[in-house]
């Protein structure tokens, strides 16, 4: 035995306690015998050293070796070590039966979580690509990101879906706006921008990036750099074989052709721009058609989807060609493929309301006939124009009752009683529109309605603004809605032509023509613009000047909508030859513009009656505020007229068909400085007082 051996290793701390450990393990390796294994053991006489001979172990500190002896174990022992070992098979066992079909029930349960995370993906993006709903879109998309979180997974074809459908719902919001952008929404729009940029370089194959950067683009009015994105995304499309994002691709194609048309001067440039974008137009409802007779699933009908392509074929139909029937045709065909469409039921109410507004009467005999007979003769052209009214304000209803939180159904109801000289209802559906437009920045936030609710719908603020300067008196209000929708939209030329007409009105001529300046630099008027410079200059004392500018008016529009003449500016032209004292030049300009007038001609009746009672001709000038009167019979100035020219003629007791409103004298009737009146007024400027008090019964 070595030097410094020792028997016991208490004599040295810590070897004592490494000593015994090691006994346990060793008692632990030896009792721990596997059942199969046992009877070959006690064949070599493993277990007999183990039960009755001693065991020495031993360890080595430097030059001295410790030993440790093991005495031979009792059965009492090795019986209780076998009962630990039985009990904590027993244990293991009992907690892998439990433990198992936990683990079993948590992987079934994480995949049905991901079956409804996908589930949701797929509505998602057939609710985006079908629908155009990017609201909706949007929700299944964060409840798919939120069973994502449940399982803490991250499905990266999940996260550039939503990113996707993230930036274009910034883009449906943007593209629907009517202004110029605020510089939150500008902002919005650079954000959208940027996830394009991402998705693009994340699948730079993908046609979504370059479909969502190109309507960034649109939303912005960068039409060039949206032409190229869109052209990129189409072949894109192409070649992967994704035939709804084509179709998307190319109807969005269509729509950057259409603002081009719109930009255009010329009417022929308009027609080559509306061929080539109905041909994007029909190749997108044609793919959409082939897609859906490929799908089974009446519940995810592809077919839906060609309701946007149909319902721009309908505004091109409308607003670049002016062929109402055929918009009217294509907007129904939208609303088949699907019924609850609220923009589609507003677009049909505009062609119904642009084709009512077109309808002329033949003459005005056949008019007074039927007023007089109360007949509803199929064939009358004024109940084929009031009866298209009547369906022009059934679809703006149905918009609404589709969607009552949308706006372009009250606008519709006011443009279509505008049309029909219910301003005061008109008013009220204006207020209405204006206040569904909501606008985050406040400074160019306008008052809607008397009770205070403010919104910022730039078309309904302007020709609400319309509406009150064609009533007349409201003067005050007027200015202030074109005061609002110049801060709104200080670069619309438009905006400032109707308030300088405003302005000339109420002889405030220095601001009408600062405004007029403003408009000619901005420039995009059209023919308005001439024509109001024609009634400054009118108002100037320039008539030559006043005439040159009319028929400037009247060869731009008909460059512009192909219009064969302008009526407005015939009048205008006559006015300015009666204060040249050029009579039969002012006859025949106001001959002109009653047999051109299609929209309101009440009007020119009007001013025509009014030139033949300057002539003293009493009995002509009664025959034309008859014909105003069959056009429109609440039209207060043709009222008036008429019961100047039966006064004169000393019919006033002979006609029971005039209704004057209750609280109402004659003289009011002149505060409406209705300006087709202005001949009336300068006829009769010395005997309005002389009016016979007889005359003013209220039947």
């Amino acid at each position: 035995m070595p030097e410094g051996r020792h028997n016991d290793p208490s004599e040295t701390p810590g070897v004592e306690a490494w000593l015994r450990r090691q006994w346990y393990v060793y008692l632990v390796e030896r009792a721990w015998i596997p059942t199969k294994s046992r009877a070959a053991l006690l064949a070599k006489g493993t277990l007999s050293r183990l039960f009755f001979h001693r065991r020495r172990i031993g360890r080595h500190v430097g030059d001295v070796r410790y030993e440790l002896e093991i005495p031979p174990l009792r059965w009492l022992d090795v019986l209780r070590r076998h009962v630990l070992s039985v009990a904590f098979l027993t244990a293991f066992g009992s907690a892998a039966i439990i433990i198992y079909p936990q683990y079993e029930m948590k992987a079934q349960r994480e995949q049905e979580i991901e079956n409804m995370r996908d589930h949701f993906k797929e509505v998602a993006q057939m609710i985006y690509f079908r629908d155009g709903n990017t609201t909706v879109a949007k929700e299944l998309i964060e409840k798919a990101e939120g069973f994502d979180r449940q399982i803490r997974a991250m499905d990266s074809d999940l996260k550039y879906l939503s990113a996707f459908i993230d930036g274009m719902d910034v883009v449906y919001r943007l593209l629907n706006l009517d202004r110029q952008l605020t510089n939150k929404e500008r902002n919005a729009a650079h954000r959208a921008l940027a996830s394009a940029e991402t998705l693009i370089r994340i699948k730079p194959e993908a046609p979504d990036g370059y479909l969502l950067r190109g309507q960034v683009f649109m939303a912005l009015d960068q039409l060039e750099q949206a032409r190229k994105a869109l052209d990129t995304a189409y072949m894109k499309a192409d070649r992967e074989g994704t035939p709804v994002r084509k179709a998307l691709a190319s109807w969005r194609i269509a729509m950057v052709i259409v603002e081009k048309a719109l930009e255009g001067n010329s009417w022929n440039i308009r027609e080559a721009h509306a061929a080539r974008a109905l041909s994007r137009l029909h190749e997108a409802v044609d793919i959409f058609s082939a897609v859906d007779a490929r799908n089974t699933d009446d519940d995810y009908k592809t077919k839906v989807a060609t309701k946007w392509p149909y319902m721009t074929i309908g505004n091109i139909y409308r607003d670049l060609l002016y062929d109402y029937d055929n918009s009217i045709e294509y907007h129904k065909r939208a609303l088949k493929a699907d019924p609850n469409f609220a923009m589609g039921y507003f677009n049909l109410g505009l062609a119904y309301l642009d084709k009512a507004n077109e309808m002329r009467v033949s003459t005005a005999t056949k008019l007074k006939q039927t007023v007089s007979s109360g007949s509803e003769n199929s064939s009358d052209p004024k109940w084929k124009r009031e009866n298209t009214y009547g369906l022009a304000r059934k679809a703006f209803k149905q918009a609404i009752r589709a969607n009552p939180g949308r706006r372009e159904g009250y606008y519709g109801l006011g443009m279509l009683y505008g049309s029909q000289n219910k301003y005061p209802i008109a008013l009220r559906y204006f207020d209405k529109a204006i206040a569904r437009d909501k606008c985050e920045e406040a400074s160019i936030t306008v008052r809607a309605t008397s009770s205070g609710q403010k919104g910022c719908y730039l078309k309904a603020l302007k020709y609400r603004a319309i509406s009150r300067l064609d009533m007349g008196g409201e003067y005050d209000e007027a200015l202030a809605d074109l005061d609002a929708a110049i801060r709104i939209q200080p670069d619309d030329a438009e905006l400032y032509v109707y308030r300088a007409r405003l302005y000339v009105r109420q002889q405030k001529l220095a601001q009408a023509k600062t405004d007029v300046e403003f408009a000619t630099a901005l420039g995009g008027a059209g023919h308005m613009l001439p024509l109001t410079e024609a009634e400054l200059m009118l108002a100037f004392g320039r008539s030559d000047t006043a005439i040159e500018k009319a028929e400037t008016a009247i060869k731009i529009a008909r460059e512009d909508h192909g219009w064969p003449s302008l009526p407005e500016a015939h009048e205008l032209m006559a006015r300015a030859h009666l204060k040249a004292k050029r009579m039969k030049q002012a006859r025949k300009s106001l001959d002109l513009a009653v047999s051109k007038a299609s929209y309101r001609p009440e009007r020119f009746y009007l001013a025509r009656g009014c030139l033949r009672l300057l002539e003293s001709k009493e009995s002509a000038a009664l025959t034309d505020f008859r014909k105003a009167l069959d056009w429109n019979g609440t039209y207060r100035p043709a009222v008036y007229a008429r019961r100047l020219a039966m006064t004169d003629l000393e019919k006033s007791n002979d006609d029971s068909r005039i209704i004057l409103p209750t609280g109402v004298n004659m003289t009011s009737f002149w505060r409406l400085r209705d300006p087709y009146y202005q001949l009336c007024r300068r006829a009769n400027a010395t005997r309005v007082a002389d009016v016979p008090r007889s005359s003013l019964k209220r039947h």
